[in-house]
């Protein structure tokens, strides 16, 4: 069965929804150099900034904030405005060097060291990220988008019992914990634990009993367990919700190879791949389809699908 290819993506919606709906709640909130900006000079070019900002334009931005800092480069505030412009063009490098002059030159704005941890993550620089969010969670240790990012890292650094560890402090401090729930049964079902896997995932559907991954995870939990009646019931739930979902048809094939019903197996994973599912190289390796895999229709929608990625 296909587990929600590598999970990282999931935990990276929920943590940058979270982010980037507080970046302009600290940006209007910064005590940094609150005076620097008061030049009239300054004044125009940040407002400039700002509306290549709104358009997208984050290069004709980046010039208007160098501009601005050309006329004070002692302000701290213009540098970490420059930063996010630069990681707005996925400029990573530059934006760390940015909010570091930001933090030599004002380094009692904590903000400044949440977003260079934040900048850091998308460089893999992660020892240095941990330094930064650990000081900035000594200073905030119930702060929702730090403890978040610090169980992001920590999740790619495959160590699931930290992760664990850190979303359950999170969750004292949201009121809408479902994308949580979700993260540590992943976590769990990593750590090969499927029986409280499925009760944080139960959890999740509290919020939301229609959520066809929910579904769809608690389907494979049961499927790890071998009590194949129950995950078939939860796979078409899931099927009920989204009918056209590639992953739900391709769990659905797999459950059918599983039983040994090869033609009902190879319809659904003609739906999957009719719905979108391009992972070949899964298909091919997953010993779930191990009694479709000698048969001419599998080695024609494998054909198909190498044949389209080409």
């Amino acid at each position: 069965m296909e587990i929600i290819k590598i999970i990282s993506f999931s935990i990276i919606c929920v943590i940058l929804v979270k982010c980037s709906s507080s970046r302009y709640v600290y940006k209007s909130s910064l005590i940094a150099d609150a005076k620097c900006i008061k030049n009239n000079t300054i004044d125009e070019l940040l407002y400039a900034a700002h509306e290549y900002e709104i358009q997208n334009d984050y290069e004709k931005a980046i010039n208007k904030y160098g501009a601005a800092i050309n006329e004070n480069r002692k302000c701290s505030r213009l540098f970490y405005l420059r930063s996010e412009a630069y990681f707005m063009k996925k400029k990573y490098k530059a934006a760390v060097k940015d909010i570091s002059v930001a933090i030599f030159l004002h380094p009692k704005e904590y903000y400044f060291f949440y977003l260079r941890a934040y900048y850091n993550f998308y460089l893999k620089k992660y020892s240095d990220l941990i330094a930064d969010l650990n000081l900035f969670l000594k200073k905030f240790p119930k702060n929702y988008d730090g403890l978040m990012l610090k169980s992001r890292v920590y999740y790619q650094l495959k160590n699931y019992k930290k992760t664990i560890d850190i979303l359950s402090d999170a969750t004292k401090f949201q009121y809408n914990n479902r994308g949580i729930y979700f993260i540590k049964a992943v976590c769990y079902y990593k750590l090969k634990k499927y029986k409280i896997a499925l009760n944080q995932i139960n959890k999740a559907l509290g919020y939301n009993k229609k959520n066809i991954q929910y579904l769809r995870f608690k389907s494979l939990m049961f499927f790890r367990m071998k009590n194949l009646k129950k995950s078939n019931y939860f796979l078409r739930k899931a099927l009920q919700y989204g009918p056209h979902d590639p992953i739900s048809n391709y769990d659905m094939a797999c459950y059918y190879s599983r039983i040994n019903n090869k033609e009902k197996a190879i319809i659904y994973l003609t739906r999957a791949v009719q719905y979108g599912y391009r992972n070949v190289k899964h298909m091919q390796k997953d010993k779930d389809l191990n009694n479709i895999k000698n048969s001419k229709e599998f080695k024609i929608i494998v054909n198909k699908l190498r044949a389209s990625s080409k």
